[in-house]
Order: structure tokens, then C-alpha cells, then sequence
């Protein structure tokens, strides 16, 4: 909200086809400079982007969720979030492991960060063009 961010209600509840349709047929002074969603979803968008003869970031930036590792395959290479999946369920199981054996222990937090990996489908901005995010 701070930075004047808004989502595009229209495609949150829907499918991704259906979410490329409504985007797609947006004139191109309306449409988002930015997509972030689950990687498939964004691998998906970005076919149909290209399809439509898009400039990929020029005309349109993709962020995926997940790093799958066929993201860095894709053209251009997906930015990405790795969630650090591997990392949570090891966290999880060595925490269920310790809670079986010791059922009185306190309970403790895990902090496990997100790691951005910064590929081509992301458009850089000038200082000039930037919104900071708080």
C-alpha cells in the first residue's frame, strides 16, 4: 500500500489461462510491468507473453516462486525465489525428531530466508524509476 502497489483482483481467483486471456487482452498502458507467481504459473505466462510478441523484461518482468530447476532453461532465464524447501523439511523433521524424544523441550524458532536468484526476466530499474518498499 505504501508504494502504491495494486494487485490485479481480476486475475487472483482464477487460472492461469484464464489469467493470460484477461492480462493479455488489457491495453498495454494498463497492464502490470511485473508478475510474481509460482513458478509454473510464470512459465506459462511468460510462453504466452512471448507468443504474443512481447519483449521479456521489456515489456513485461517475471518472478517465479519455487526456483525449479527448469526456470533457468527458460528464454530468458526465470528469476526466482528459492524458497529453501529442502532446508524447512530438514528443519522440520530434526524439530518432530527432537519433540518425540523430548516432548517437555521449549519450544524454539527456525528462521530459514528466502534466497532471490536473479536470472534475466527481470527488467532493471534506473534510481529514478524505483518505488522503495518499507
Amino acid at each position: 500500500q505504501e508504494a502504491n502497489l495494486q494487485p490485479f483482483a481480476e486475475y487472483l481467483d482464477c487460472r492461469v489461462e484464464e489469467a493470460c486471456r484477461l492480462l493479455f487482452s488489457t491495453p498495454p498502458e494498463q497492464r502490470p510491468t511485473a508478475i510474481v507467481s509460482g513458478d509454473p504459473a510464470v512459465l506459462y505466462i511468460q510462453r504466452e507473453a512471448l507468443r504474443m510478441g512481447l519483449s521479456l523484461p521489456g515489456d513485461l518482468s517475471l518472478v517465479g516462486i519455487d526456483s525449479i530447476s527448469t526456470g533457468i532453461y527458460a528464454n530468458p532465464p526465470l528469476t526466482s525465489v528459492d524458497m529453501r524447501s529442502d532446508e524447512v523439511a530438514d528443519a522440520t523433521i530434526q524439530l518432530l525428531l527432537e519433540r518425540l524424544s523430548r516432548p517437555s523441550m521449549a519450544y524454539r524458532k527456525i528462521e530459514i530466508s528466502p534466497q532471490l536468484i536473479i536470472r534475466e526476466s527481470v527488467a532493471r530499474l534506473e534510481p529514478s524509476q524505483a518505488t522503495t518498499l518499507r
